[in-house]
């Protein structure tokens, strides 16, 4: 019986270049559902000024008409996207750069700038999860393409790629820090919890934002988890990894839920949760962190288990407030 001979991988220019006209035609006709069909969610996104991740439909709904408003604001009649590299990462993974033209006929209404994307292919589909932009604008959504060329071009020489080869996914390091963290909960070590943030570091629940600056900021929190846990005989604090993603190097965010088990039974939770964690020292440690529990107060939380985690998003909005 003759030997099959392995079909070649794709071409990841061509796989890119697709994905570029499609999402283009998209954005110019107005086709909110064709665009946010080739996006991944939590979707990271860069300019120059700014980063965001959209973790919601609505959000990326929000956001896609908005770009198609301002192209129609600037009267923009062609919105051409050119790849100029892509390579795979993994089998599924693909990173490339393209160039941006935003014209009005033959007029550009902005300078050409420079792109990078993450593709992933999702069952059988190439999806964007994460995307940086040489515009200048500092805040989302944008409502004018503010070209800034160039503003990328360190950024991009760093080691971001051999990262995400490396790791498809960040989860294993997300999963190592969220057991130490439970281990410091369940041995009553409130200096190893401390040790697992930075100082100070952000915390939100269902509808409040607080700051810890220090120790005592987070003490009653965590006298109260010990307590909780001492509470049921036997049980034990446990966090698993539900997804995870590099921001860049040396930041990860992540999802996980929080529950107390004792044996084999979940007592308590789950607790939907995210961090921002930052390498700092040789060590991760948490820059902020999101809970689905409604509170009163960060020194004498009395909390109760919501089920909805409030996005990035919607956190940046009532903390500008």
């Amino acid at each position: 019986m003759p030997i099959e001979t392995p079909s070649k991988m794709p071409d990841p220019h061509t796989i890119y270049q697709e994905w570029l006209d499609r999402t283009s035609a998209a954005l110019m006709d107005g086709d909110e559902d064709g665009f946010m069909d080739a996006i991944q969610l939590p979707f990271i996104l860069r300019t120059s000024g700014a980063e965001t991740v959209l973790e919601s439909l609505e959000d990326l709904r929000n956001d896609v008409r908005n770009v198609v408003a301002a192209l129609r604001a600037q009267m923009v009649t062609h919105y051409v996207r050119l790849v100029k590299k892509a390579r795979y990462l993994e089998e599924d993974l693909i990173e490339g750069w393209h160039t941006t033209y935003v014209l009005r006929h033959s007029m550009s209404v902005t300078m050409p700038y420079g792109n990078r994307m993450i593709m992933r292919r999702i069952d059988g589909a190439w999806k964007v999860s994460e995307a940086d932009h040489e515009l200048s604008n500092d805040r989302f959504p944008v409502t004018l393409l503010r070209s800034h060329p160039g503003s990328f071009e360190e950024t991009w020489k760093d080691a971001m790629a051999d990262i995400s080869a490396t790791h498809a996914r960040a989860e294993p390091i997300y999963q190592v820090f969220l057991d130490s963290l439970s281990q410091t909960v369940n041995t009553n070590d409130f200096e190893g919890w401390c040790n697992h943030f930075t100082m100070p570091h952000d915390i939100h629940y269902d509808s409040t934002d607080h700051v810890a600056n220090g120790p005592d900021d987070v003490q009653a929190f965590f006298e109260m988890m010990v307590e909780q846990v001492a509470s049921f005989p036997g049980a034990r604090m446990m966090r698993q990894a539900k997804f995870a993603e590099f921001l860049s190097d040396d930041r990860v965010f992540g999802y996980h839920d929080t529950i107390i088990a004792q044996g084999d039974t979940c007592v308590f939770g789950p607790v939907k949760s995210r961090m921002m964690l930052s390498q700092m020292d040789g060590r991760w440690k948490c820059s902020s962190v999101t809970n689905a529990l409604l509170d009163k107060d960060l020194r004498d939380p009395e909390f109760q288990v919501s089920g909805q985690l409030p996005t990035m998003r919607e956190i940046q909005k009532r903390m500008q407030k």
